[in-house]
């Protein structure tokens, strides 16, 4: 019964990573960035860009690259200062961080509205929300309301 929750439970976990624009691999990242494969494990190491490690080799959570001008460096404007509140956690509560579904921000949204972190950054975080988020991340994880 444990194996088959765990079974269930991982495929789950790559039905929501494929709902989220898949993974890319270091060397992929790279070239979305147009920096070196040594500069993608760079910002990895420096909690500048999510990965995850599966069996030993890290990929890249495709939601965090961006174009556009909600992006710094072809990453989701955001990314570097929330990351680091997140290193305590393992890299798949990391992820979590960004793709659940919530529906409160300090009462910068609708009442009711769910949104997730990367929706709002996708379609660009103002000052303030970018601080909620940081407090969120801060505490996400824990059992600490402050």
């Amino acid at each position: 019964k444990r194996l088959n929750n765990r079974v269930r439970s991982r495929a789950r976990f790559f039905d929501n990573i494929s709902e989220n624009g898949g993974l890319f691999t270091s060397a992929e990242s790279a070239r979305i960035l147009g920096v070196s494969k040594v500069t993608v494990k760079k910002k990895k190491d420096e909690n500048k860009l999510l990965a995850l490690n599966l069996n030993g080799e890290f990929v890249y959570p495709a939601f965090q690259f961006s174009l556009d001008e909600n992006s710094e460096k072809g990453v989701l404007k955001g990314m570097a200062e929330i990351l680091p509140n997140l290193t305590r956690l393992s890299d798949v509560m990391q992820y979590g961080f960004f793709v659940q579904k919530r529906n409160l921000l300090d009462g910068l949204l609708p009442e009711g509205e769910e949104y997730t972190v990367v929706d709002m950054m996708k379609n660009g975080i103002s000052d303030s929300e970018l601080e909620s988020i940081i407090r969120l991340s801060k505490n996400f994880g824990s059992q600490d309301p402050s």
